[in-house]
């Protein structure tokens, strides 16, 4: 990750100008947060698609949106659309498909790595 590697200058307010300047003699590391994975999900008549196309979204009777972060924490899952188009048991399984699509990013992409 790029960004993982970003130091970034000190910034100092001057309180009688009101100005904020960079100290670039003094670089701190960025501090990232935990990496999250969002995985996004239809509802088409009775079935539920993974990662779906634009073509496959028109034609949608609902969205899912379920995200993990890299500890395997669920962080979020947002449902928008008509009614009762996903079952619980349909959500319980799209957030263990967004587990098992994190778990397949990071074996490719693991955190220590600086680059893509």
């Amino acid at each position: 990750m790029a960004l993982a590697s970003t130091r970034l200058p000190a910034a100092r307010l001057d309180e009688a100008t009101g100005l904020v300047t960079a100290d670039y003699g003094r670089l701190a590391p960025l501090r990232l947060g935990p990496r999250l994975f969002p995985l996004s999900f239809v509802g088409v008549d009775a079935h539920v698609l993974a990662d779906p196309s634009d073509a496959e979204e028109s034609l949608c009777d609902s969205r899912l949106l379920v995200v993990v972060d890299d500890q395997g924490g669920l962080v979020n899952v947002w449902k928008r659309g008509g009614g009762s188009a996903f079952s619980r048991a349909q959500i319980r399984r799209c957030v263990e498909m967004t587990e098992a699509h994190r778990a397949s990013l990071e074996a490719v992409w693991p955190a220590s790595s600086s680059t893509l």
